[in-house]
């Protein structure tokens, strides 16, 4: 999903930490779907983005096992809010990855994700 359908803005590395931007593309074909005239952010491309960025972060491949707690508390238009914050902090449990993510743009907090993930090495 990097490639079109958001893109990384800034990055900021912190031990077990991390942030980034990015940007949506309200072109995207998503969008046109979900919905016509009121573009909403799916909360799959949510989790999805959120993987992304932690496979980036971590150099691995990884593969969800666990979501304890997946809480989407404010609709994420990429008219209004173009350009979100994920903060991520994470410990590594062997091969795996035990995160906890924060979506907002500083103020509107749209998603907060509990999650667990089996890892591969690149």
């Amino acid at each position: 999903m990097l490639e079109n359908f958001y893109g990384i803005i800034e990055e900021k590395q912190m031990p077990q930490r991390f942030q980034v931007r990015i940007k949506l593309n309200p072109q995207h074909v998503i969008y046109q779907a979900h919905f016509p005239g009121n573009p909403i952010t799916p909360g799959v491309c949510i989790l999805q983005m959120c993987q992304e960025l932690i496979e980036r972060n971590t150099g691995r491949t990884l593969q969800m096992v666990n979501a304890k707690n997946i809480k989407f508390l404010n609709i994420l238009s990429p008219q209004l809010h173009p350009e979100p914050l994920f903060t991520v902090e994470y410990t590594e449990i062997g091969e795996g990855i035990k995160a906890s993510v924060t979506l907002s743009d500083e103020v509107i907090v749209f998603a907060k994700i509990s999650v667990e993930y089996h890892g591969y090495n690149r």
